[in-house]
């Protein structure tokens, strides 16, 4: 899930006072001032949501120029515009309703348990799972699923839950994300011993839906209230599988952390799918909170493939992958490459699979209409959530696509034979690396995150019966869950004993992509030794506070295309270490104390080593660049695609409505996008010797993260200062941004960036 938008005039407002320190009558009188204060000033607010329960606030709805004068009262500590979370639609597109074979799965269906220890786990330590209670806080279950236990309710293995989205207490699974993740986490359909399992198949389920079937959109106010309904139906573990462009400083943070210390519940948060090949800081909320386990995504170890042969030529075999897990379900087909041109006639091409190389630019802007094909083969390596066409879809890897469109050249005729319906295990060529996918620390207060990482690339798991009862998906969202004591002991003893891993390229992963490593649940669970603190966080060179060297990483090298995002290996480049003794040892019982990453070998050779990573920014980080120039910050007419720059005829701006369907009107606007997070934004306005005449609204915004999807965020003015409007004229909008560890009173600690001069007349 990215965060997207904010939902217009709704807003939280958080109290001063904690429930889990204050009284319950202490906590009423702070929502009865509040209320006669807004009496007092005439701010007339809709109530959305009152909390008094483990959280103290009030979400609202109000005109935005209340916003300022509403955080001025007494006992309200801040107020945030309420967020809206989205994610793709996986049922968006018709699915093919065909009749699926499962019985032609091999056996070894459960082989990503050998890369975590959890084969161990279930076979020498017979843990399960049972007693304990994990909340999934997605899409819902579909609790119809036989691996999930077919009901819902008191009994059943998916016991509690709520529909958000509906209200009501039907928390079925429409979409398919959360049933997904749920039979990773304790999905059983072993008969005799054989057959798929989940990481703990004996715990208790909690459904709770916040993301609707076809909308597709959640608040973080129906995520606050997931969440406290989760607590109260005493969930031990709460799972979050989205992820969001926001600071750690948000109220949905504090209430979990607040959780964590004073309810001893474990957070474990995705850190987003999205921020992989964008390079550093792209760890997304909630998992940047210090006390949430973020999770990130290695490849799983094996794939499930199928086959298809030539008949004219059967050594000529290649091994295909569908999302749905089932081989395709004809006998033939003719094999064609999709034509750089654009196809006009698809008379050519019945009965035709067709393979599209995603690494290949296609000029045609068409839309394939996949409803004329009998398949489609693509070549990227991965399959992407919502974009199943209406006939089977497949991937092959680059080797095998290679391997075919050689073949296919000197065969154009080409006709494959799938009738071989048996699936097969097969080695991943990028086994147990991290996920391309998969997003890079550190957090914006140079934290060390995420945690850990588990198995999310490529992962067979249970689907909703109505849409193929299993699917392949890949994501930092599936991972382990494992109950032990609380959440600091936990994250202590899964870093500790997480592996460190090689990326693709074969160096040793960088600690700014898997932190700790690739988690081993049985090394964990055994464990009688254990270092703290878990991570060792370095800070930056002027904030700084020793081992198995990581390469260094550059995240800021303007030199390659991708600006910014690109990310470069220093091989030769790695941490200086220097420890007053080259050893230590530790006795029994005892503890001493030690700065660095360390590499902590056990006495008994027998027991596994321990490892504690660190890291910290080479640099000051308030040198790191803000605004992604020169494409950002950027001047543009509301409605329009091309920035206005400073060699441009000056742009005359009327505030004309322009569409009266959508309501826009000729507004300037400014586009931002990040390279790096900043806690706070100002856009102000300018005269026409720069003087500063006041903000474009009435409240600043803040923070930002950095931008993973380079969809710009968007400030439009309305022309009206403190709720006048500006007489027309010339003018600058100026946009500050605070730097990393900046203070907000200090104007040297900000980038700043001027627009282009503008002229506003409006005709009255």
């Amino acid at each position: 899930a990215i965060l997207h938008e904010t939902r217009a005039n709704h807003y939280y407002v958080k109290f001063t006072s904690s429930p889990f320190d204050s009284s319950v009558d202490h906590i009423d009188a702070q929502h009865a001032n509040f209320h006669k204060e807004l009496n007092k000033l005439g701010i007339n607010i809709k109530i959305k949501d009152v909390f008094k329960r483990y959280a103290n606030g009030i979400s609202i709805e109000t005109d935005e120029h209340h916003v300022k004068r509403i955080a001025e009262i007494e006992h309200v500590e801040s107020i945030d515009i309420v967020k809206i979370y989205k994610r793709i639609n996986l049922n968006e597109k018709k699915f093919n309703q065909r009749a699926y074979d499962y019985t032609n799965l091999p056996d070894n269906v459960n082989s990503v348990h050998e890369m975590t220890g959890v084969k161990r786990v279930h076979e020498e330590l017979k843990l399960s799972g049972k007693g304990v209670k994990v909340g999934i806080i997605d899409s819902g279950i579909d609790y119809t699923h036989p691996a999930l236990g077919g009901c819902y309710g008191p009994g059943c293995r998916v016991a509690f839950g709520y529909n958000f989205v509906d209200d009501n207490d039907d928390p079925y699974d429409c979409l398919g994300h959360g049933t997904h993740v749920a039979a990773i986490v304790g999905g059983d359909l072993r008969v005799n011993g054989s057959g798929f399992v989940g990481v703990a198949p004996d715990v208790i389920f909690g459904a709770y839906k916040i993301f609707p079937c076809m909308k597709d959109e959640a608040t973080d106010i129906t995520i606050m209230k997931a969440i406290l309904k989760a607590v109260d139906d005493g969930m031990d573990v709460i799972n979050m599988s989205f992820t969001g462009v926001d600071s750690k400083k948000t109220f949905l943070v504090t209430l979990i952390n607040d959780l964590i210390k004073y309810k001893r519940t474990i957070f474990v948060a995705s850190i987003g799918n999205k921020g992989g090949r964008n390079g550093l800081f792209t760890i997304g909320m909630p998992a940047n909170s210090q006390q949430v386990i973020g999770v990130c995504s290695f490849e799983t170890n094996k794939v499930i493939t199928f086959k298809a042969f030539d008949p004219k030529n059967p050594k000529f075999v290649i091994n295909y992958m569908t999302q749905d897990v089932s081989a395709f379900p004809f006998q033939n087909a003719k094999i064609k490459l999709l034509p750089k041109k654009c196809i006009h006639d698809y008379k050519d091409f019945k009965n035709t699979i067709i393979i599209k190389d995603n690494r290949v630019e296609n000029k045609c802007s068409q839309v394939i209409d996949a409803t004329k094909l009998l398949g489609v083969i693509v070549i990227n390596n991965k399959f992407k959530e919502g974009t199943l066409p209406a006939p089977p879809i497949a991937v092959i890897n680059t080797k095998e696509a290679d391997m075919l469109i050689k073949y296919l050249e000197k065969n154009p005729n080409l006709e494959l034979d799938f009738s071989d319906k048996h699936g097969y295990i097969k080695p991943h060529p990028f086994a147990e690396t991290p996920s391309v996918f998969s997003g890079w620390g550190l957090a914006e207060d140079l934290d060390i995150k995420p945690e850990i990482c588990g198995p999310g690339g490529l992962i067979f798991s249970a689907f909703p019966v109505n849409n193929s009862t299993y699917r392949i998906l890949s994501g930092t969202k599936f991972r382990k869950q494992n109950q032990q004591q609380f959440s600091e002991q936990l994250k202590t003893a899964l870093m500790n004993y997480a592996i460190p891993r090689e990326e693709r390229n074969k160096l040793l992963a960088s600690v700014l992509r898997q932190v700790a490593g690739l988690v081993d649940a049985y090394n964990m669970l055994t464990a009688t030794s254990f270092a703290y603190p878990p991570k060792i966080n370095l800070n930056d060179t002027k904030r700084d506070e020793i081992h198995l060297p990581a390469p260094s990483v550059n995240g800021y090298n303007k030199t390659f295309i991708r600006n910014y995002y690109q990310l470069e290996y220093y091989t030769r480049q790695y941490a200086s270490v220097k420890f007053d003794n080259d050893q230590i040892t530790v006795p029994p019982g005892s503890s001493v104390d030690v700065l660095g990453w360390l590499e902590i070998m056990p006495l008994d050779e027998n027991k596994p080593k321990l490892t504690v990573p660190y890291a910290g920014l080479a640099d000051d980080a308030r040198s790191l660049p803000l605004f992604q120039t020169p494409k950002f910050p950027a001047l543009y007419n509301y409605d329009s695609k091309k920035s206005i720059q400073k060699k441009d005829p000056i742009k005359t701006f009327t505030f004309k409505l322009l569409n009266i369907t959508s309501g826009l009107r000729d507004y300037p606007s400014i586009h931002l996008n990040f390279t790096t997070p900043t806690q706070a934004v100002f856009t102000e306005i300018l005269d026409v010797n720069h003087h500063l005449l006041g903000s474009m609204n009435d409240k600043k915004y803040f923070p930002f993260q950095k931008d993973i999807l380079e969809i710009p965020k968007i400030i439009s003015w309305d022309g009206f200062i403190l709720s006048e409007p500006v007489s027309n004229g010339k003018y600058f909008i100026r946009v500050r941004a605070l730097k990393m560890f900046g203070d907000i009173n200090n104007e040297k600690d900000y980038e700043v960036w001027d627009s282009p001069k503008f002229r506003i007349e409006r005709h009255l």
